[in-house]
């Protein structure tokens, strides 16, 4: 049933977007529903003529397919995102990249400030010489006091040894023997 059929709307409700033709040829009425009217210029009313294709639906009945009101211009719509990337050109997208950038990095810098242990550790190179005479470099790293306390928050042993020493009001060393997080199981 590829042919185009003519029929002309004899009952539209237009709040549900169905109704039925009258088949030129004649014959049983056939059901059409406003998706069937691909690029149409405005809604159908009774008494429009309608090309069509029949169709036969899931329920085995026949309906009307790919159908255009005549008299009508076709409108051709544009995609759903056409037009949304006008005035997009180079410097636009490069704009939209520097402040990607900017973003993440002031986002970066702002989490890692208040991180225990990433900011606050400082790491020196301290040549040392040994035994041997060889010079070598050793990591030497300095630590400030920021207000942490608990053994939870320490990065190491050698920090939280630091802390103890030099950081009033740390409770880290529970039986004041000098020795902190005796019972923490990372060290």
């Amino acid at each position: 049933m590829d042919a185009m059929l003519k029929g002309k709307l004899q009952r539209w409700n237009d709040d549900k977007g169905y109704g039925f033709l009258e088949p030129e040829q004649g014959g049983e009425q056939v059901f059409i529903h406003i998706s069937a009217l691909k690029n149409k210029g405005r809604r159908p009313v009774i008494g429009d003529t309608i090309w069509y294709r029949l169709e036969i639906g899931r329920d085995g009945k026949a309906k009307a397919a790919n159908a255009s009101i005549i008299g009508v211009p076709v409108v051709r719509r544009r995609g759903a995102y056409a037009g949304r990337n006008k005035g997009r050109g180079f410097f636009s997208k490069m704009k939209l990249l520097v402040i990607v950038v900017a973003v993440g990095w002031f986002a970066y810098h702002g989490i890692t400030e208040r991180l225990p242990g990433v900011a606050d550790i400082n790491t020196q190179h301290t040549p040392v010489i040994s035994d041997n005479g060889f010079e070598l470099e050793v990591e030497a790293k300095t630590y400030q006091c920021d207000g942490r306390v608990h053994c939870s928050q320490m990065t190491s042993r050698e920090e939280a040894e630091y802390f103890v020493q030099h950081c009033p009001g740390t409770m880290m060393d529970g039986d004041d023997d000098g020795v902190p997080c005796e019972n923490d199981s990372r060290w």
